[in-house]
């Protein structure tokens, strides 16, 4: 009869080899992570309070929101101006309303608003408040649709279009359909806001 020893296998034999690898792989992802860290942390910028406290009312003073107040900043919301500047590892910062509140955000919203104010900078890029304006990309947005697609035509695709002088005869036939969509905007938006004026005019 068969004893239960020699029914049961022995455990394989791990590869050393194979262990000292792992380990040896271990060590290096906490190399480098440790490195990562030591990184971030020689990136954090070091400011005083006066220099924090002008680059946040930097930003109240840019942000363009319909009916903002001062009262509407909140304790956190300020907080969260303030955590922009001291991790330069967020590269955007957006302002808006939902449900009434004003709310600042490190990324853009997820969900659609009608309104926000938007800062950019380069990633791990230190902002200094004598620079601040120059340095940060910054501006607005609303639901109004054909302004902003004005704007767009106006200051990117027409400059662009308008300075090449070596365009086929095939490629300036489509210029046409641009500077229409120009005008049309243009028209569009003075009925607009001659419309919203008489309206305005009328319930006074």
């Amino acid at each position: 009869m068969q004893s239960r020893k020699d029914k049961v296998k022995d455990k394989p034999r791990g590869d050393p080899h194979r262990e000292y690898l792992d380990a040896e792989s271990t060590d290096e992802e906490e190399r480098r992570r440790q490195e990562v860290e030591e990184v971030e942390e020689e990136l954090r910028p070091v400011y005083d309070e006066r220099e924090l406290t002008e680059l946040v009312n930097c930003v109240k003073d840019m942000t363009t929101l319909s009916s903002l107040q001062e009262s509407d900043w909140t304790y956190y919301s300020e907080m969260t101006v303030r955590e922009f500047f001291l991790n330069p590892h967020f590269t955007t910062l957006s302002i808006y309303y939902l449900y009434n509140r004003l709310n600042v955000s490190l990324s853009f919203p997820i969900i659609p608003v009608y309104e926000l104010t938007y800062f950019i900078r380069q990633p791990q890029e230190i902002l200094r408040a004598d620079t601040f304006r120059d340095r940060v990309l910054f501006g607005s947005v609303n639901d109004k649709v054909e302004h902003h697609v004005l704007s767009v035509v106006q200051n990117v695709l027409a400059p662009i279009f308008l300075k090449i002088e070596t365009w086929p005869d095939s490629i300036l036939s489509h210029s046409r359909p641009v500077h229409r969509l120009n005008l049309c905007l243009i028209s569009r938006r003075k009925f607009s806001v001659e419309h919203r004026h008489r309206n305005d005019t009328s319930t006074s």
